[in-house]
């Protein structure tokens, strides 16, 4: 008899028109739609008429603009947003403001789902120094597919109140070469949840201008990662573990901004997986003005961390900057002459012929000629643990004669504008150029 009652009064609020509005609200929610942005005109968020069907509620996904509709636009937020997803295909240029449209201001932009641009679109810019658009995320992916820029200008937190979110920066059709750069900071949530950076963009760079202080894992499977820029203000920060993905060959740059110090600190980097980790510092002077630090003792730090492309990763102290190490000066590090040096990471900078039997940590082949080595016949060259073989200087190795094998794991090879060749060797494992 309740439920009777309850229906015809349900009935009668409908009939008056009292809860009209709000049923309409309740069965539009009911199932997210895409709303298209039919003008390649200026406007405002909340303008009814500049939508193919009405505002985006939070449900769901915008996408600029309708098919045809092309041509350079600015759009204002009117405040905070927030959507599914956002797509963009408007072939002119794209810009999201905060404020509205002659009162710029602050907003914050709530996404529940990813940003696509697809092929072919312009430049897209959200957010601006005068006119913020703060965003907002879930665990997403931002794809760039086209040879233009995504520019998110201001800062990254998570939506999450617990857990890690993690943000992905890809190019989902791996051609797009426009990249992505975030002007703002990416920072953990203010309630609790924490931000991680994948970087899955393969033939572009992803350029991060702020403050960062996020302390999930960075995790780089295609693309490179830059920190700074020569024409941006220069930036301290600290961040999460560092981590290269199997197989990856990782590039991690610090640029050196217009003004005061740079330096990017990691805590411990991770090698677990496999993916090498190239640290490079441009601009300045390394461990003075610019820098890259990442936690852990002092010396040699991986047979898979490289600094500056050409050279093996040095942790200049405990928890300090990287560089270059210095063979025949740095303890563990020797240059080779007529023989390798045993139980050290050796340079290599002349031909090797009838090398005995002899263990060792590194190899690094350096000169634009050939720098060769060959062992005497039935001796073994055995790569001590954490071992590898770097080439650089454009040059070419061959390594023959004897046995070479590692000891307890793989030694890695890396090649920097050069050749290595094998030969007559019976069993040096994972041998793979990076």
């Amino acid at each position: 008899m309740k439920k009777h009652h309850c229906n015809i009064f349900l009935s009668h609020l409908l009939q008056s028109g009292i809860i009209a509005a709000a049923a309409v609200g309740l069965a539009h929610t009911s199932q997210a739609a895409t709303q298209t942005w039919k003008t390649a005109a200026n406007g405002n968020w909340n303008d009814a008429a500049s939508w193919t069907s009405i505002v985006p509620l939070v449900t769901d996904s915008a996408q600029f603009n309708a098919t045809g509709a092309n041509g350079p636009e600015t759009v204002y937020l009117n405040g905070n947003q927030g959507a599914s997803a956002l797509t963009f295909a408007n072939t002119g240029t794209t810009l999201l403001l905060g404020g509205a449209s002659g009162a710029p201001a602050n907003s914050v932009l709530a996404l529940t789902g990813a940003i696509t641009v697809n092929a072919g679109a312009g430049a897209v810019t959200i957010g601006d120094p005068a006119a913020k658009v703060d965003i907002t995320t879930t665990s997403q992916t931002y794809n760039n597919n086209t040879n233009n820029l995504l520019t998110l200008a201001n800062g990254i937190s998570s939506s999450g109140t617990t857990g890690t979110q993690t943000l992905t920066i890809g190019n989902s059709n791996g051609v797009g070469t426009g990249g992505v750069t975030i002007g703002g900071p990416i920072v953990n949530g203010g309630t609790g949840g924490t931000m991680a950076l994948k970087i899955n963009a393969p033939k572009t760079t992803t350029t991060l201008l702020g403050t960062n202080a996020y302390t999930g894992v960075t995790l780089i499977t295609q693309g490179k990662l830059t920190y700074g820029a020569a024409s941006a203000p220069s930036v301290i920060q600290t961040v999460g573990q560092i981590t290269g993905d199997a197989g990856a060959d990782a590039t991690v740059t610090s640029v050196q901004g217009n003004s005061g110090n740079s330096s990017l600190t990691f805590t411990t980097p991770n090698f677990t997986a496999g993916g090498t980790l190239n640290f490079v510092v441009s601009g300045g002077t390394n461990g003075v003005d610019n820098l890259i630090a990442t936690t852990g003792g002092m010396g040699f730090v991986n047979k898979l961390a490289f600094f500056n492309g050409a050279d093996y990763a040095y942790r200049n102290g405990v928890n300090t900057y990287m560089r270059a190490p210095v063979y025949g000066t740095d303890a563990g590090f020797g240059i080779a002459g007529s023989a390798l040096v045993s139980a050290a990471h050796n340079l290599i900078t002349a031909s090797i012929t009838g090398q005995a039997g002899i263990s060792v940590n590194t190899l690094k082949f350096s000169g634009s000629g050939a720098v060769d080595l060959t062992q005497t016949a039935s001796t073994t060259l055995t790569f001590n643990l954490n071992s590898g073989i770097l080439r650089s200087g454009g040059g070419s190795t061959t390594i023959s004669g004897g046995t070479s094998r590692a000891s307890n794991t793989a030694a890695a090879t890396r090649i920097i504008r050069g050749i290595i060749t094998f030969t007559t060797i019976t069993s040096i494992l994972s041998t793979s150029a990076c």
